[in-house]
């Protein structure tokens, strides 16, 4: 399994989408490797759900729907875990994430 640490993928600007997208490209060239990603949020102050939207529908678009379920996340903050799941349930919910 791959780790990677959403703090080293920060926009130099501070902006949160532009970093959900920078995440998002080092998740992708992982699991197109194989295998499974843990995404390391410890360090990250607060993340709006536009951080995990973004993050989200990147991986999901490069990769498929299923990609999602390989990407697992470590937070020391239960906010940031609530945050990320009601992203993830509602990218869920799209109908695009339903197509094969």
């Amino acid at each position: 399994m791959t780790e990677i640490r959403a703090i080293d993928h920060l926009d130099p600007g501070g902006l949160i989408v532009r970093s959900g997208e920078l995440l998002a490209r080092p998740v992708v060239e992982a699991l197109r490797s194989g295998g499974e990603v843990t995404v390391e949020l410890r360090g990250l102050g607060g993340v709006s759900s536009s951080y995990f939207n973004i993050f989200l529908r990147t991986v999901r678009d490069a990769l498929g729907p299923g990609a999602l379920g390989r990407v697992h996340v470590r937070s020391a903050s239960p906010v940031q875990m609530q945050v990320y799941d009601r992203s993830l349930s509602a990218l869920e919910r799209d109908p695009v994430s339903q197509e094969p």
